[in-house]
C-alpha cells in the first residue's frame, strides 16, 4: 500500500510538528511493508527536517514536479518550459508584490527582505533563468487575482491558491499532486488500487478525488469537504493514522 499524505494541516499538527503517536504508527505501517509517501507543495529546503524524522520511502515535492527516493536522490523531475519561463516571471513581477522562483535546491525572491524558506534575492531583469537551470514552482502574491488566473491560459500553466489566502502557486501545465503519484507508480511499477491519499487544501483535491482511496481531513477547506467521499479526523487529532488503523485493519486498541 502507498500511504500518501500532504504535510501542512494534514500530517503535521498546527505547530508544524509530527505527534509522537502519528510517528509511531507510521513506522509500524512501514515495518508492515507499506510505503510512506510525502506529497507536498513544499520545496526540499522546507521538507528536509520532516524527511529526516519520518524517513519516508518517497517524497513528491513542489506540487508534483519532483520525486525523491528514501535517500533523497532525485528520481524524477518536470521543470517549466525554458522557452517561456523568463517571460512568465517578468509578467508576474509587473503585478505581484512577491514572486519566489523555485529551482531544484534554491528559492529566489524578487523582494530583498523575503528570507523565508532560505530564499535569496534575485533581480530577474538582469539575471534571468539560464538554460539548464530548471524551475519547478513559482509562488506569488498578486495584486489582481483575475490576472493571476489569466496566466493559466496565457502560459499554459497550473495556478493554485493556498487556503484562499494571498499566496498563489504555479506549476507547469498538468503538474499536480496526483500527477506526481502517477509518475511514482510508473517508476515503481505500482498500482492505483494500492494508493490511499490524504489532504486538506485546494491543491490536494485532484489526488483526493483521483486516488483509489482519497481522504480529506476534517479541518479541510469547505470545497474539499463537500466533494470528498471519505473524511478523517483533523490534523490535531492524529487523523491520518487513526484513519489508517481502521482502513488497514491494524487497530491500536490502546489509543484508537
Amino acid at each position: 500500500m502507498y500511504i500518501v499524505f500532504d504535510l501542512d494541516d494534514t500530517l503535521l499538527k498546527n505547530d508544524k510538528t509530527i505527534s509522537d503517536y502519528t510517528l509511531k504508527r507510521l513506522k509500524y505501517f512501514q515495518e508492515k511493508g507499506h510505503l510512506l509517501v510525502i506529497n507536498s507543495a513544499r520545496n526540499i529546503y522546507r521538507t528536509k527536517s520532516v524527511i529526516e524524522v519520518l524517513k519516508p520511502d518517497y517524497s513528491i515535492l513542489d506540487g508534483g514536479s519532483i520525486i525523491l527516493d528514501k535517500d533523497m536522490n532525485l528520481i524524477y523531475d518536470y521543470p517549466f518550459d525554458y522557452e517561456t519561463i523568463n517571460s512568465l516571471i517578468l509578467d508576474m513581477c509587473e503585478f505581484c508584490s512577491e514572486v519566489c522562483v523555485q529551482t531544484y535546491k534554491q528559492l529566489y525572491a524578487i523582494n530583498k527582505d523575503y528570507k523565508s524558506q532560505g530564499a535569496l534575492f534575485r533581480d530577474f531583469n538582469v539575471d534571468p533563468i539560464k538554460n539548464g537551470e530548471g524551475v519547478y514552482k513559482i509562488i506569488f502574491v498578486p495584486s489582481d487575482t483575475k490576472r493571476a488566473y489569466e496566466l493559466k491560459d496565457k502560459y499554459n500553466i497550473e495556478v493554485f491558491n493556498y487556503l484562499n489566502g494571498k499566496w498563489f502557486r504555479s506549476n507547469p501545465l498538468g503538474i499536480t499532486k496526483y500527477f506526481g503519484i502517477e509518475r511514482l507508480l510508473e517508476i515503481t511499477n505500482g498500482k492505483r488500487e494500492d494508493v490511499i491519499a490524504f489532504g486538506d487544501d485546494y491543491s490536494d483535491l485532484d489526488m483526493i478525488l483521483k486516488s483509489y482511496h482519497g481522504v480529506a481531513m476534517a479541518n479541510s477547506v469547505e470545497s474539499i469537504l463537500s466533494q470528498a467521499k471519505n473524511i478523517a479526523l483533523s490534523n490535531e487529532e492524529d487523523g491520518v493514522v487513526k484513519y489508517l488503523n481502521n482502513y488497514l485493519g491494524e487497530k491500536d486498541e490502546e489509543n484508537n
